[in-house]
């Protein structure tokens, strides 16, 4: 097919969500995906088969952009859609910084890697953070907050039944610990400033395009 560059979007959730993570993760952190949070571990696989890709085809550019969490009109992510619910469930003395990435910046960066040929890792994240009961206010959810004790057995109580396909108890993680991108290795390599800021993004996203649906079950 002559191919010559080959991006793939890839995910903060590659990381993992864990207690001793450094705040910020430089593009070179060791990943660490949750094996039992999907999203994550398919994100880090796909990975692995493209590093594979890359060395066996060196005469081909390979860039992998490691996102935060994209919202606009037209994003669609299993984490946005987990998050983002009328009801939010937190794990007690817990507030994590979030960050969030306009598609349309997201759509900016991509353009830039494939015009300069840029190959390598990115984190790709707007300026800023959210921290998680921030975030509730902006999108107008009833945040209710449980002793870890509680929260995993329910959540994955829920998971196991059926009651909902979002996350298993794991998914909690990411409302717990910190997974903070840093990105100077990508203003580094193409001089882009976002547009805009996660907070921003996240406004954005509450004023013109978030509607709560009733929960899908099964």
């Amino acid at each position: 097919a002559r191919v010559r560059h080959f991006v793939y979007v890839s995910s903060h959730t590659v990381y993992g969500a864990h207690s001793d993570n450094p705040v910020p993760l430089a593009d070179d952190a060791p990943l660490r995906p949750l094996p039992d949070f999907p999203y994550g571990y398919d994100k880090f696989l796909s990975e692995e088969l493209i590093r594979e890709f890359a060395e066996q085809h060196q005469d081909i550019n390979v860039t992998i952009l490691r996102s935060c969490i994209v919202l606009g009109p037209n994003a669609e992510e299993p984490i946005s859609k987990a998050l983002f619910r009328p009801l939010l469930l937190g794990v007690l003395d817990y507030n994590p910084p979030l960050q969030f990435l306009y598609e349309d910046d997201l759509a900016r960066v991509v353009a830039i890697v494939i015009g300069e040929g840029l190959p390598g890792v990115f984190n790709v994240a707007g300026e800023g953070v959210v921290f998680y009961r921030e975030m509730a206010k902006v999108i107008k959810s009833k945040l209710v907050s449980l002793p870890a004790i509680l929260a995993y057995p329910l959540v994955q109580l829920t998971w196991a039944w059926g009651i909902q396909r979002d996350s298993p108890a794991s998914g909690l993680d990411l409302v717990r610990y910190p997974m903070v991108l840093d990105t100077a290795e990508l203003r580094r390599a193409t001089g882009y400033r976002f547009w805009h800021t996660s907070l921003e993004t996240l406004t954005a996203y509450a004023n013109s395009c978030l509607l709560f649906q009733e929960p899908e079950f099964g």
